[in-house]
């Protein structure tokens, strides 16, 4: 997986996360924040080993967007579907 192609996921992500959590099955989001930490060490490799700067930039920027919508949710995970 590329960067360019991580950025666009993450950022479809934490889009569905801020605007359509309850059309998600609750299993759903469970299941994708237990993988996200598991995947966290493949996700930071990916972003470091990004040469152009301004995609590494916008991946950083798209990962922490990602943890902070999805992962360090303020609102319950209760209000998926």
């Amino acid at each position: 997986m590329d960067s360019k192609f991580l950025t666009s996921q993450l950022l479809l992500v934490s889009n569905i996360a801020g605007s359509y959590l309850d059309l998600v099955p609750h299993a759903d989001w469970t299941q994708l924040l237990e993988l996200a930490a598991e995947k966290q060490s493949y996700i930071s490799s990916i972003i470091e080993k990004e040469t152009g700067p301004r995609r590494k930039q916008s991946a950083q920027e798209a990962y922490k967007q990602f943890v902070n919508t999805v992962v360090n949710r303020k609102e319950p995970l209760a209000l998926a579907g």
